[in-house]
């Protein structure tokens, strides 16, 4: 009998990609376009893109006819999950008046890309700025931004199939948990209604997988900055940017109770249509019976922020340079929104925010450039604190209830962190270069976060904090 159960299943699957460019840019002074008020000729970019992407999905015999205890469904093969898309774009930097009296540059930019993709038809992606200069120490720029993504070859075209991915159903049972106006809600009769079979296991079909009836997501841009570059103060450039982006149309997908609590509330039409109960009522008994889980455009990301850029190259006579630079990052907003849930992850990180979302980071160096074909170098990274996302104020993001395990695990909060790097450079000769250094001079090490899912080795995770220690590194260049 064991021997019958056992079986050695073999999925094969992969993706593949292809693509051709061509792009013809130039300055177009030369041929005369040149406005009357500009110094400079009107550049001008044109291109055309095409791109094939594939995935392919090749499972055995006992996955394919659903023989595999414990899978809940058998896998759909996909012989050629392919979609083509063709781009057509044109840039173009138009200087309108430059080095007049109070106009030092007026330049405007403006960009248009047209993607045809053959499952989700045509989409306009575009983008108009302008910088104005009213004297050599003072730059404005602001600009809007449309750009779409279209859903990619996983999101369109993994096998769609049949999975236990609920395990609740708040209208089954002789006494639902649910009345019978929110049930009704979610696809029950009245003469349904307390004579639903509920599964003693306590589990409930699901349909997961992907959707190439996917629209692509869109995102919205506007950025609004100043550049100063003092005329009396040689080497020094400050830049602080604001920016503002909407992406709507988010692809991602929904749990099977969240699905079914929230129609169930709200009446939502675009969850309640995702729920199939069979003619009993069920969401389980038959292959009739299920909620639909697989991709969806489902959510919306806001992101709002200011970033900070300073450099100063000041001289010390005989004795060099100085170099000094930072880049900062003010996050002002964070925010996710789908028909469950809307909350905002600045300053926070766990289970739902995942990696850490401070309010402020920056990076900052300071060389000394000497004389002697050497430079010292010191860096300063830095990252502000942020509070396990159980503890925020939002009640779509909090839960006070586990707050003392957080912090009795010492994952309640991550403090600031900063690491300081330093290294020598030495020009030995015109073609050769010696570099020695030592990062994370302190040895900081990044956290633990006991219990967060994203702090065990999770995607992106320690690539915000240093995941090395103290790390010494040498290296000789060589030019020619």
């Amino acid at each position: 009998a064991l021997n019958f159960l056992y079986v050695n299943p073999v999925l094969t699957s992969g993706v593949s990609s292809k693509m051709f460019n061509a792009t013809f840019y130039g300055d177009l002074e030369s041929w005369g376009w040149k406005l009357p008020g500009a110094t400079e000729g009107i550049q001008l970019a044109l291109g055309h893109e095409m791109r094939t992407e594939n995935l392919y999905v090749h499972p055995d015999e006992t996955q394919e006819t659903g023989q595999i205890a414990g899978f809940g469904g058998a896998t759909v093969r996909i012989q050629d999950g392919e979609y083509d898309v063709k781009d057509l774009f044109v840039e173009a930097l138009v200087p309108v008046i430059q080095d007049k009296p109070g106009i030092q540059d007026l330049t405007f930019e403006f960009g248009y890309r047209l993607s045809d993709y053959n499952v989700s038809g045509s989409h306009d992606n575009y983008k108009a700025m302008v910088a104005y200069a009213p004297n050599l120490s003072l730059k404005f720029r602001t600009g809007i931004n449309r750009a779409t993504r279209a859903a990619n070859v996983r999101e369109l075209f993994s096998p769609q199939r049949f999975g236990l991915g609920g395990s609740e159903d708040i209208c089954a049972g002789p006494t639902p948990s649910a009345t019978f106006e929110q049930c009704a809600r979610t696809g029950v009769t009245e003469t349904q209604y307390g004579n639903i079979l509920a599964n003693p296991a306590g589990q409930y079909n699901t349909l997961i997988g992907g959707n190439p009836a996917l629209r692509p997501e869109v995102a919205d841009t506007f950025t609004a900055g100043v550049v100063w570059t003092p005329q009396n103060i040689p080497g020094l450039s400050l830049a602080i940017d604001y920016y503002d982006i909407e992406i709507t149309e988010t692809i991602g997908s929904l749990g099977a109770n969240d699905i079914i609590q929230t129609c169930a509330n709200t009446g939502d039409p675009g969850l309640c249509s995702l729920i199939n109960r069979d003619r009993a009522g069920t969401l389980w008994l038959t292959e009739d019976a299920f909620t639909e889980t697989t991709q969806q455009n489902i959510g919306q990301l806001f992101g709002e922020g200011v970033d900070v850029s300073f450099a100063w190259l000041k001289g010390l006579g005989n004795k060099g340079f100085l170099n000094m630079s930072l880049l900062g990052s003010y996050m002002l907003t964070d925010r996710f929104a789908n028909p469950l849930i809307d909350y905002d992850c600045v300053g926070f990180y766990g289970n739902q925010c995942g990696i850490p979302d401070a309010k402020w980071r920056h990076r900052a160096r300071i060389s000394w450039e000497t004389n002697f074909d050497t430079v010292f170098t010191l860096g300063w990274r830095h990252a502000q604190p942020v509070l396990i996302d159980d503890a925020s104020p939002d009640p779509d993001l909090a839960n006070p209830g586990l707050i003392p395990a957080w912090q009795a695990s010492g994952s309640f909060r991550n403090p600031a962190f900063n690491w300081f790097d330093l290294a020598v450079s030495w020009n030995m000769s015109d073609n050769y270069q010696l570099v020695v250094g030592v990062n994370n001079v302190l040895d900081k090490e990044p956290p633990l976060c006991a219990g967060v899912d994203d702090c065990d080795f999770g995607p992106g995770h320690f690539g915000y904090y240093d995941p090395y220690g103290r790390y010494v590194h040498s290296s000789i260049h060589f030019s020619f």
